[in-house]
């Protein structure tokens, strides 16, 4: 990044989108990532009544998640797409709408308190399972064929949970490496955010991301967001503006806090 220092207008701060501060992980002190470990290793803690047992099918999976919402079938749903999930079971999901259902999920759950230990990790599996799809090949393509999947998957950043909003840089992050139509589907959830948050520069909240973090795999994770962006933007000279515009929004200055 040293090498971005150029001389560029500068925002004013006014301007900017600068979102709430959230610390790292400590919901009920620093005690909430072993429960979160806890519930991973025993899911049917995390709900209060048993969960269904869904089938292997698709249509199971998504009646569940639909009828009987809870963290152990996002975690069932989570374990299918990870570890025995072919192209066609895929299809079959994508096609019944089991994304958009995700999508749904994650928005009726931040609404909902952000620092009870359930929902945070209902936050976390409903995004490891978006990131189970876009492991796969089917679902990646799926996601890049309507920009609307890229823009939902971007309004998760305002969770208040740093693990949720990282795992969404993440994928961001993978977008832009995929291919040259990933990467602009990526800037185009930026932009998207930028309008519907009110933010006069579409990277604002990355920098801004970046300044208030506390966590260092967070910090790590958004830098190397950053970088993705650059690295994809074939154009030299696109490349040189975008480089332009983060300097305008002081994340050199950002940078050299974090040595």
């Amino acid at each position: 990044m040293e090498s971005l220092l150029l001389n560029n207008s500068i925002p004013d701060d006014s301007d900017r989108c600068v979102p709430k501060r959230t610390s790292e992980p400590s919901v009920a002190g620093k005690n909430w990532q072993r429960l979160l470990q806890k519930y991973r290793e025993d899911p049917s803690k995390c709900s209060p009544t048993t969960a269904l047992q869904a089938s292997n099918d698709p249509e199971s999976f998504i009646r569940l998640i639909r009828d009987r919402p809870s963290i152990h079938n996002y975690t069932s749903l989570r374990h299918r797409l990870t570890n025995d999930c072919d192209r066609q079971w895929m299809l079959r999901f994508l096609g019944l709408g089991g994304l958009e259902l995700l999508y749904l999920s994650q928005k009726r759950v931040s609404q909902q308190d952000q620092f009870n230990i359930a929902n945070i990790y209902a936050q976390l599996e409903i995004v490891s399972c978006v990131k189970a799809v876009m492991n796969s090949e089917t679902g990646l393509e799926y996601i890049i064929d309507d920009p609307e999947y890229t823009r939902k998957l971007a309004t998760a950043l305002n969770a208040e949970n740093v693990s949720v909003k990282k795992q969404v840089f993440e994928l961001l992050s993978a977008l832009c490496l995929y291919s040259q139509e990933g990467y602009v589907r990526a800037i185009d959830a930026l932009e998207n955010y930028k309008e519907t948050n009110d933010c006069r520069y579409r990277f604002s909240f990355i920098v801004d991301e970046l300044d208030l973090a506390e966590a260092l795999t967070y910090k790590t994770t958004i830098v190397a967001f950053i970088n993705c962006i650059l690295i994809a933007t074939e154009d030299i000279e696109q490349r040189v503006r975008l480089r332009n515009e983060f300097i305008g929004l002081k994340l050199l200055d950002v940078l050299s806090k974090l040595r």
